[in-house]
């Protein structure tokens, strides 16, 4: 807050000392908020030790209006969200991206992560109810990375009680549920991590966190098929803006490997034991820090004539694309499987948003269906 008193400028962006902003993102920047009106603003925050090709991202409150009246609050992991809220500016996502190059050392955190845990409770204990769900959460944080999960699971439960009965900090209501199931697997307690991921809203299951951990879940319970259905749907996934830190490749590194793993034990498919080393060498892309996409496990999966899988993939990509492709490929999974009749609902779907697209078109006519 001292550091804000001094400033002269028009706009705050706050930086810690091992973040790195490229220069075509410092140029995007400029350019953004040159033209925009007073508002707070998310950046791309990229944990990575790779100057950005690896490492979790999640959306984090950089830039905002110089303001007197915005202050940082809080003893550690310090921010201004609640501040820019009650001076009822609004709050922006935008695509720039800023590479925090901490955390490369385990000792090193673990000790960090011991010094703001005793700096938190000393500070909760003085006044427990002017206690945020950012504080709450924060001292959940330190816990899980102490390993002390199961005291972890008792102030994410407060966190979470916290951001629900005042309506804020939506990052803690996405956050904690997620944070606890991880707790729940590192004890070992699956049933319960199961149990939690069944109870949790539609919104949450959709998250790509929230499948990564049904997926390990499923695994742990020994049912590798349910698995391999929520590792599928985790290449819908790519690295974009998100209140929680995501590593999407190591994610999509996680489902290739385990996919491979899966389609290597099924002898009575045809085809199954070329398919996962294609899977294996997908996997070795991610490694070399390539991108792999839904659309390129869909067409290893169809070439491979794992239809079934395929479908599954594409089902899901439903819910989020409506483009002509998800209707085409599904209806040519459908024709392949011999479910005629759900090939002529995807084609007719297809047909009512497409109705001048050849590929649709042909479907029809294949089905017999065109008038």
């Amino acid at each position: 807050n001292h550091s804000l008193k001094l400033a002269s400028g028009q706009w705050i962006v706050w930086l810690d000392a091992d973040d790195i902003i490229e220069i075509e993102q410092q140029q995007k920047l400029r350019k953004m908020i040159q033209q925009a009106k007073p508002a707070g603003f998310l950046l791309r925050v990229k944990n990575t030790q790779d100057l950005g090709a690896t490492g979790a991202v999640f959306a984090q409150l950089r830039v905002f209006p110089n303001d007197p009246e915005i202050e940082f609050t809080g003893e550690v992991h310090e921010e201004v969200y609640n501040s820019l809220v009650k001076q009822n500016y609004p709050v922006h996502d935008i695509d720039v991206r800023i590479l925090h190059t901490g955390y490369a050392n385990q000792e090193i955190v673990t000790e960090k992560q011991q010094r703001n845990l005793n700096i938190l409770l000393v500070n909760h204990q003085r006044d427990p109810a002017k206690s945020s769900a950012v504080k709450l959460y924060s001292i959940g944080c330190a816990y899980q990375d102490l390993q002390s999960y199961n005291d972890a699971i008792i102030w994410y439960k407060k966190a979470l009680k916290h951001a629900e009965k005042h309506k804020n900090n939506p990052h803690i209501q996405e956050g904690a549920p997620i944070k606890n199931i991880e707790c729940l697997l590192e004890l070992e307690d699956f049933q319960q991590a199961m149990s939690m991921l069944n109870q949790s809203n539609k919104r949450l299951q959709n998250h790509p966190e929230m499948i990564r951990l049904k997926a390990e879940t499923l695994l742990k319970l020994k049912q590798p098929r349910q698995a391999k259905d929520e590792w599928l749907k985790l290449f819908y996934f790519q690295e974009g803006s998100s209140l929680l830190p995501i590593d999407f490749q190591k994610s999509h590194l996680a489902a290739l490997l385990n996919l491979s793993e899966y389609f290597k034990a099924q002898n009575d498919h045809p085809t199954a034991q070329q398919l996962s080393l294609e899977l294996l060498r997908a996997a070795k892309m991610i490694m070399e820090k390539q991108a792999v996409s839904f659309q390129q496990v869909f067409d290893l999966l169809f070439e491979h004539q794992a239809y079934e899988d395929a479908l599954i993939l594409v089902k899901f990509g439903l819910k989020q694309y409506t483009d002509v492709w998800h209707y085409v490929v599904a209806a040519h999974c459908c024709i392949k499987l011999n479910k005629l009749n759900a090939a002529k609902q995807y084609s007719k779907k297809g047909k009512k948003k497409f109705p001048d697209d050849p590929h649709v078109i042909e479907l029809l006519k294949f089905l017999k269906l065109s008038k």
